[in-house]
């Protein structure tokens, strides 16, 4: 089976423009690739890199604090393209985030699927499933706002 023949199974809703932009690669998930980040997993609960290590908790509210406080990112209605932002959109599921993806400046949208594929879609509801729930936030931030710095971490 292809890529896309597993991704169109797991995500019914998904446009047929969707396109796989990547070999699998489980050196980093949808969170810190909505980040920028490449080499690791993001995720609260202390077994996986989180930049609040004191929070556990894996709400919506969560992830925009962090977003917030270490991208700069604030909160927007939807996911239309605006000229000079960047995008993120979070996904829900029975009250727990479950995915995150982020706008290219094409207007496409972008997501790691797990440690997966990385792929391109036309709309975050492309991705609405059963496992993924569906996009319930947006937020935004100027294209080119600077990362906070590091978060030390307890192994250096």
């Amino acid at each position: 089976m292809t890529p896309s023949e597993h991704i169109f199974r797991a995500f019914p809703s998904a446009d047929r423009r969707l396109e796989v932009l990547s070999p699998i690669d489980n050196n980093y998930n949808c969170i810190a690739w909505a980040a920028g980040i490449t080499n690791q997993f993001w995720w609260p609960g202390g077994r996986l890199y989180w930049p609040d290590p004191a929070e556990t908790r894996c709400t919506v509210d969560v992830f925009k604090n962090v977003f917030r406080a270490r991208f700069g990112y604030e909160e927007c209605p939807d996911a239309s393209l605006e000229n000079g932002f960047e995008k993120v959109a979070i996904y829900e599921q029975a009250g727990e985030v479950t995915h995150m993806a982020r706008q290219s400046t094409d207007g496409w949208w972008l997501s790691k699927l797990g440690p997966a594929w990385d792929v391109k879609h036309v709309r975050p509801e492309c991705l609405t499933s059963n496992d993924y729930g569906a996009p319930i936030a947006y937020m935004r931030r100027q294209i080119g706002t600077p990362a906070a710095p590091p978060v030390p971490t307890d192994d250096g």
